[in-house]
């Protein structure tokens, strides 16, 4: 038997993999990942170059975060294409496909972890 995911088991059946076939459109929409990971890089780049040296607690905690999240999104454009486009397979559900699931949450926990150190608390859970 499959190692179930989260979702399958609360009780939700996934059907996707029965019917998605590699698709170009579905492979470059990989690539749209790459805008955040741009934003979060430009956003660093501005602040090492804006602020001066030496940098408060709270600068430093912002400038690890943004870089991190540069990279979980740059990882994140790699592993969709692998999983959307690449290793798909019509009635096959490929090991791909599960890291980019597991990948794809990690990485949305931490832009929400972001933005309540930027934002408060109430911002991300409302």
């Amino acid at each position: 038997m499959a190692v179930k995911n989260l979702t399958e088991m609360l009780g939700f059946k996934a059907s996707a993999y029965k019917h998605w076939d590699p698709h170009l459109v579905v492979g470059l929409s990989a690539f749209c990942l790459g805008i955040p990971s741009c934003a979060f890089l430009s956003v660093l780049i501005c602040i090492v170059q804006a602020v001066t040296p030496p940098y408060g607690f709270e600068t430093w905690i912002h400038l690890v975060f943004y870089a991190i999240l540069c990279l979980f999104y740059s990882f994140a454009v790699i592993l969709c294409a692998l999983a959307d486009f690449v290793f798909i397979r019509r009635n096959h559900r490929s090991y791909y496909g599960k890291v980019d699931i597991f990948w794809a949450s990690l990485t949305f926990f931490a832009s929400n972890v972001n933005f309540a150190l930027r934002a408060g608390i109430v911002e991300p859970v409302a």
